[in-house]
């Protein structure tokens, strides 16, 4: 009987040894790394309104609703994080455009985000350089007029009505920069170029963190969609198709709500959150 007790004693520390040399895999959730980048206001990473950005909202509801995934988060540029996704590593980014070169490299999740596309922006007092618009002007005649300089930020897309165009105007009168929206918009503060291309809650948010409110002119471009509908994009892999399935289920339930919808109309104009409203059911809900 003595000779049992020990056996039974050694069994039982043998058995909890056993646990505690299991790979730490075993009880650790599984993790998702998120892209993150400063582009306010979708994404605010630094600055008094860090955290702060439409998207940044939007993310955190997404990461609040899969508590059975570790969240951590990763600055890093576009370019690196492509790199990465097609090496495998298990990324995503809650906010990119959906298009046919990127389905090879990434799974996309049902719209996550709805934006007023792309507009030329202008300073106020030089309208007259393009013939005094009111509300819309034709980008094509825009990139024909080599007297007009324009800026544009490189590796990224447009929409599908602008990038077409650079693409049938390679020498028009534009530089690409390298540089940050806040900087660029600057170099058109300073006359430094005519026009840049630019999301009109983009222009709201640096004006009020510039202080310079009223001094750009916001343009609709007639060749482009009146929305841009953006999405979180993971790794093309199991494990990434896994992830975007369940963020899916989370989109079904909290775009429809007032929730989410007060993300969507964040650091908006009045007009801007009219129209975003007018397509919010019938153009965001609806696509896939």
């Amino acid at each position: 009987m003595q000779k049992w007790h020990i056996h039974k004693h050694i069994l039982s520390w043998g058995l909890l040894i056993g646990v505690l040399l299991l790979p730490t895999q075993s009880f650790a959730k599984d993790q998702i790394i998120w892209r993150i980048s400063m582009f306010p206001p979708w994404t605010i990473t630094e600055g008094p309104f860090k955290g702060e950005g439409w998207m940044d909202d939007a993310t955190r509801l997404i990461q609040d609703k899969m508590p059975n995934y570790q969240h951590k988060f990763i600055n890093a540029p576009i370019a690196r994080f492509i790199r990465s996704v097609k090496a495998g590593k298990p990324m995503c980014f809650a906010s990119t455009l959906k298009k046919p070169e990127r389905k090879e490299y990434l799974h996309f999740s049902l719209p996550a985000g709805i934006s007023l596309a792309n507009a030329l922006v202008v300073r106020k007092d030089k309208l007259q350089k393009f013939g005094n618009p009111t509300e819309s002007i034709s980008f094509e005649t825009v990139l024909q007029n080599p007297s007009l300089r324009g800026g544009i930020l490189t590796g990224r897309s447009h929409g599908t009505g602008i990038d077409p165009l650079l693409q049938k105007y390679p020498d028009a009168n534009i530089d690409y920069f390298s540089i940050d929206h806040e900087n660029q918009f600057r170099m058109l503060l300073a006359d430094r170029l005519d026009y840049v291309l630019e999301f009109p809650t983009s222009v709201s948010y640096l004006e009020k963190s510039l202080e310079k409110e009223g001094h750009a002119a916001t343009l609709t471009i007639q060749e482009q969609d009146p929305y841009i509908l953006s999405h979180v994009a993971c790794t093309k892999n199991e494990w990434g198709k896994k992830v975007i399935d369940q963020i899916d289920q989370v989109l079904l339930v909290e775009r429809p709500t007032a929730l989410y919808r007060s993300y969507m109309e964040k650091w908006r104009d009045p007009n801007s959150v009219r129209l975003i409203r007018k397509g919010y059911d019938t153009v965001f809900l609806q696509a896939k």
